[in-house]
C-alpha cells in the first residue's frame, strides 16, 4: 500500500507523528513536512526531523515540484494531511 502523509504546521502535530508510526508498520508512507511543520514538531515534541524522515518510506521537501508525488500519474492508495492547517483546508477547498 502507497500512502501519502502531509504534516502541515498546524498545532496537534503528535497526531500527524503517531500515525506516521502506525502507518509505516502497514504502508509505504511517502512524507512531506511543510516548513512550518517542522518548527511545530521542534516546539511541541521531543521528535527530531532525523527520526521522523526515517520512519517514511520517502521523504520529499514541501517546495520540490519535481518529485513525483507532485505528478498526477502517481499511483497511491490515499493521502492524509494530518494536522491541517486553515490555510491548507482552503486551500484545497477552494482549489488554491
Amino acid at each position: 500500500m502507497e500512502i501519502i502523509l502531509a504534516i502541515t504546521g498546524a498545532s496537534g502535530a503528535i497526531y500527524g507523528l503517531r500515525l506516521l508510526e502506525e502507518l509505516s508498520e502497514k504502508a509505504r508512507v511517502h512524507l512531506i513536512l511543510s516548513t512550518n511543520a517542522k518548527k511545530i514538531i521542534e516546539y511541541e515534541t521531543d521528535y527530531k526531523i532525523g527520526e521522523i524522515d526515517e520512519l517514511a518510506f520517502k521523504s520529499y521537501e514541501n517546495d520540490d515540484c519535481s518529485c513525483k508525488l507532485a505528478s498526477g500519474s502517481f499511483e497511491h492508495d490515499g493521502m492524509i494531511i494530518a494536522p491541517c492547517s486553515l490555510k491548507t483546508l482552503a486551500g484545497i477547498a477552494n482549489g488554491y
